[in-house]
């Protein structure tokens, strides 16, 4: 898993456009979603931080089961 931790953003800065992803962040409601409850055990927070730092600007919500 920590091999995974550590090269998932450099795999994302090398395929992710951000600027296309923004658009569709802008003009659309965004779902990432995975089987792992917790989101701490899943790529999707790593993305999320990725996402974050490049456009602050959008919100990051982690949905729950309650």
């Amino acid at each position: 898993m920590a091999t995974f931790v550590k090269e998932l953003p450099r795999y994302l800065q090398k395929t992710l456009d951000v600027t296309k992803l923004h658009t569709l962040a802008v003009e659309n409601r965004i779902c990432l979603v995975c089987f792992e409850e917790d989101p701490s055990s899943c790529h999707r927070s790593i993305v999320a931080e990725y996402v974050a730092r490049w456009l602050p600007e959008v919100r990051i919500s982690h949905l729950r089961y309650a």
